[in-house]
């Protein structure tokens, strides 16, 4: 809940008392997922510095990055691929975060992408 508000310092508290960065949920989704997914620059930059797998998926295949891009996160997708985020991952419908950002319609997040 702290990654998806956005609360740095919740999820700072959060970690220094022991929670692991990389704890997926029922969806094997990551707190890494949910702040990609509302753009939480923040919280991202404390969660990959805490260890949280940067292409970890989900049970769709989906990885933070795809979130960031479909989401029209664009300072997300950035960050994400400044740190090392997988471009060319595919989820299980064979989609990468272009094409999810393409079919969102995430204008920016599509440019992005295709200049990198």
């Amino acid at each position: 809940v702290a990654c998806l508000r956005g609360h740095k310092k919740a999820v700072v508290l959060l970690l220094s008392k022991g929670f692991r960065a990389d704890l997926k949920d029922l969806n094997n989704r990551t707190a890494l997922h949910e702040a990609a997914s509302r753009g939480h620059i923040k919280t991202i930059r404390r969660l990959l510095e805490k260890g949280a797998a940067i292409n970890a998926k989900d049970d769709l295949g989906w990885t933070p990055l795809h979130e960031a891009a479909a989401c029209g996160k664009n300072k997300a997708v950035s960050l994400l691929v400044e740190k090392g985020a997988d471009m060319i991952m595919r989820n299980y419908h064979g989609c990468t975060a272009f094409h999810e950002a393409a079919a969102s319609g995430s204008v920016g997040s599509v440019r992005y992408l295709c200049n990198k």
